[in-house]
């Protein structure tokens, strides 16, 4: 036994000689023993296993170069399996870290491109950080973390672009029928609203022009272009027909007052009797429009203001509007004179006619007039806007005019008739006609008599232009 163990120690001997001896015989190598045992703090040459591993751990906090540390793993690995292992941990995370970096210069080229497209997909962008995150890219990390940032806020700017279209598409439903409910107004409320509705309009169309500028607008859905343009087609076609429509009420209305002023006159100098629905409201409206003290105001509105009041026998409001007026314009007032015929206001009956502005029968007289004719004669007139047939309006006529011999109709108040209207008035004529009864159709403007004339109303009775 005791030679046993001499042969053990002395084989122990020579293999620590022959190790001293491979080391000394390889000393030209660049990380020989010495030179890795001085780069690791000692790691080679500590007694123990732990005080080794604790000498590696300290080395490798040093953030070592990974070509030392391979030459240190390669050299420790058959010496001690347990620090070689903190090696082998360390090259492997490094190398998970180098494919990360790989990964990672993959997905942000992917993303670059992303952001890169003018017409952005939006389920592309989602897409990207899916399969970003199942490829196993460190989104949390730089750059990808950034890139995440900025595909976000991408989406979020063409959701919210795309909810602001979809919202103005609304406001401009919204606006069409503000028009449409100012068309069934008064002109005068029209007016009043109109400088409002063409600055929301023209505030309208800014901000649809700043939606289709939005950098983010090519990558809506296709669907949104045409819609909102769409929109302003519609917005600007009702607006324009809006105002082109005030228009021509406001001027109409500026040139009623003198025609009418003169047809009042024509009526409170003649002997006839008048029967008028809503003369409340006309005098409201006549007195809005010749407000006191206010001289920039035509006088023409005072006049009919006036006439109307004249016609309608009421001397002493006559008086009051007359002061009034004298004030204003600093003028002498004009006399009351009394009117010839006779006046009653009857009440608006329950149901109103399908069109608007068509008064067939006005008034109706008997006695001289330097306009009409002798007694014995019918007297009735055709007034405001004549449109389509109206078989009640014939037989107001018949009823204004029965008993007379020779029937006389006043155009003075018509302003315009269609050819329905004057088809209709045609087939009345022919039958008067052919009775023996020759209507007589005076103060007929010449456009009017020219419709007479080209319908055949001319062949069936008499048409007198007006004097003035």
């Amino acid at each position: 036994m005791a030679v046993c163990a001499g042969l053990c120690r002395r084989l122990r001997f020579l293999s620590s000689d022959n190790d001293l001896a491979h080391v000394t015989s390889n000393s030209s190598k660049p990380h020989d023993l010495q030179a890795l045992d001085s780069l690791t703090g000692g790691a080679f040459t500590a007694p123990t296993s732990g005080e080794r591993a604790s000498r590696i751990r300290d080395w490798l906090a040093s953030n070592p170069a990974p070509e030392q540390m391979q030459e240190v793993f390669k050299e420790l690995s058959g010496r001690d399996k347990g620090a070689a292992r903190l090696l082998r941990e360390k090259l492997d995370e490094l190398k998970r870290a180098k494919g990360q970096e790989a990964i990672a210069a993959e997905w942000a080229q992917k993303a670059e491109g992303l952001l890169g497209q003018s017409k952005l997909n939006i389920a592309d962008a989602l897409a990207w950080q899916r399969d970003a995150a199942k490829a196993g890219a460190p989104l949390s990390r730089e750059p990808l973390a950034g890139f995440k940032v900025r595909l976000a806020e991408r989406i979020k700017g063409i959701e919210d672009l795309q909810h602001r279209a979809q919202v103005h598409r609304e406001a401009a439903v919204l606006l069409a029928q503000r028009f449409e409910v100012l068309s069934t107004k008064g002109w005068q409320d029209a007016q009043v609203a109109e400088e409002s509705l063409r600055t929301d309009v023209t505030h309208w169309q800014q901000q649809a022009a700043d939606i289709v500028a939005d950098a983010n607008w090519t990558s809506l859905d296709a669907k949104f272009a045409p819609q909102l343009e769409s929109s302003k087609a519609q917005l600007l076609v009702v607006s324009d027909a809006f105002h082109s429509a005030l228009a021509q009420a406001i001027a109409a209305a500026a040139d009623a007052a003198a025609p009418l002023r003169v047809l009042f006159a024509h009526w409170a100098d003649s002997p006839v009797k008048l029967r008028f629905i809503g003369a409340a409201q006309l005098l409201a409206v006549l007195a809005e429009s010749a407000p006191n003290n206010e001289r920039g105001i035509d006088d023409v509105w005072w006049q009919l203001h006036m006439a109307a009041l004249r016609l309608m026998h009421l001397p002493d409001d006559f008086e009051l509007v007359a002061l009034n007026y004298c004030i204003t314009y600093e003028v002498s007032p004009p006399s009351w004179q009394d009117p010839r015929g006779e006046y009653s206001a009857i009440a608006a009956p329950v149901s109103t006619p399908s069109r608007m502005g068509s008064v067939w029968s006005l008034l109706s007289v008997g006695g001289e007039s330097e306009s009409f004719p002798s007694a014995g004669s019918g007297f009735a007139a055709l007034a405001g806007d004549l449109r389509g047939e109206s078989p009640s309006s014939l037989q107001r006529l018949d009823a204004d005019l029965r008993g007379g011999t020779a029937p006389v109709i006043s155009c003075a108040a018509l302003l315009r008739m269609d050819l329905a209207a004057a088809a209709a008035l045609l087939g009345w004529v022919r039958e008067r006609d052919a009775k023996g009864e020759r209507v007589q159709f005076v103060d007929a403007h010449r456009l009017i008599a020219t419709l007479f004339g080209l319908v055949g109303i001319a062949d069936h009775a008499t048409v007198a232009l007006r004097k003035n």
